[in-house]
C-alpha cells in the first residue's frame, strides 16, 4: 500500500458536512475504492490537535472521544461510516505530512531525473518497529532502464515506484570537504628556516 494517498474521491471541508456524511452515508456506496477516499478535513483538524495534546489517536479510542465530544451514538469500532472516515482521515494525515515534507511518489521519471542531474535518491524505509528510516541510492542506467541501487551494489536493485522519495541536493559519496589539518603551502614555514 501506497503510503500517498490520491486526490479523495469526496472532500468533506468541515463539521457540519462531515456530521451530514455520517448522518446520510450515500457516500459509502461510490464505486471502489470511493468510499475510502474521502476526506473529512474537520476530522483530520481534530486528530491533529488530539495528537498534540493527548497523544497518538488510536482509531478505536479516538472513534470513543470524538463520539463523547460530538454526542454521537457509539457505533461499531469496525465498518461504521465514522470507523472508516477514521481511517481516511489518518491515512491522509501520513500522506499530507510526507508531501510537506518534501516527499513525493517514487517514479521512473524521478529515477530518469536523479540520473540526468547526478543526484542520488532519498528513501524512506520502513523499519520492523513500525518507524521510518531514510536511505541513499544511487541511480543507474542498464540497456537503457533506470534503476535504483545501493550506492557501493552491483546487482540489488530496490523498487521505488510509490514508495516516498526525494531528490539530493548533492550527488551520492560525493567526497565532503574537511579542514586540512596540515598547514597549506602558503602558510608553510620556508624550508631555508627550518636549518
Amino acid at each position: 500500500m501506497s503510503a500517498f494517498m490520491p486526490d479523495p474521491s469526496l472532500l468533506l471541508p468541515d463539521k457540519p458536512s462531515t456530521l451530514a456524511a455520517l448522518t446520510h452515508p450515500t457516500w459509502l456506496d461510490l464505486p471502489y475504492p470511493g468510499s475510502w477516499h474521502v476526506k473529512s478535513l474537520w476530522l483530520c483538524q481534530i486528530l491533529n490537535t488530539y495528537e498534540a495534546t493527548i497523544g497518538f489517536p488510536y482509531n478505536s479510542i479516538f472513534q470513543r472521544w470524538i463520539e463523547q465530544r460530538e454526542h454521537l451514538p457509539p457505533l461499531d469500532i469496525n465498518g461504521s461510516p465514522l470507523s472508516l472516515l477514521i481511517y481516511n482521515a489518518q491515512r491522509f494525515r501520513e500522506s499530507d505530512r510526507l508531501q510537506e515534507a518534501g516527499w513525493q511518489p517514487g517514479t521512473q521519471r524521478l529515477l530518469e531525473q536523479a540520473y540526468a542531474q547526478s543526484l542520488g535518491i532519498e528513501m524512506l524505509y520502513d523499519t520492523p518497529l513500525g518507524s521510518s528510516s531514510p536511505g541513499r541510492l544511487i541511480v543507474k542506467r542498464i540497456n537503457g532502464t533506470f534503476y535504483a541501487c545501493h550506492p557501493r551494489s552491483r546487482r540489488r536493485v530496490i523498487e521505488i515506484i510509490g514508495r516516498p522519495c526525494r531528490l539530493l541536493t548533492a550527488p551520492p559519496n560525493t567526497p565532503q570537504e574537511h579542514p586540512s589539518s596540515c598547514p597549506t603551502a602558503d602558510a608553510a614555514t620556508p624550508a631555508d628556516s627550518l636549518f
